[in-house]
């Protein structure tokens, strides 16, 4: 999901000719959310090498990992979302 939004992202971005200071807050927020949902994806083949019992502790952490990513990729498109509305309406 966050792969194709980013194309996107940066499909519109140079579509709309945003400056450069937009360019790098788009770029950071993408990177960052591609750096988080890796850090989830490493965490969770971590627990599985771990043990394949469930343990409610691993699964607390897991889903903590998910909500991160979760909420790191909302604000990711609200920053996103400011940046195109200003460009579109600013």
């Amino acid at each position: 999901v966050h792969l194709p939004a980013a194309i996107a992202v940066l499909g519109l971005a140079a579509f709309l000719a945003l400056p450069l200071a937009h360019w790098c807050l788009l770029l950071l927020c993408i990177g960052t959310v591609l750096a988080a949902e890796l850090f989830n994806s490493s965490l969770e083949r971590l627990a599985r090498s771990i043990t394949d019992q469930v343990n409610t502790d691993i699964e607390a952490a897991l889903n903590i990992a998910s909500a991160a990513v979760l909420t790191l990729a909302i604000t990711a498109a609200l920053v996103g979302g400011a940046i195109f509305l200003h460009a579109f309406w600013g």
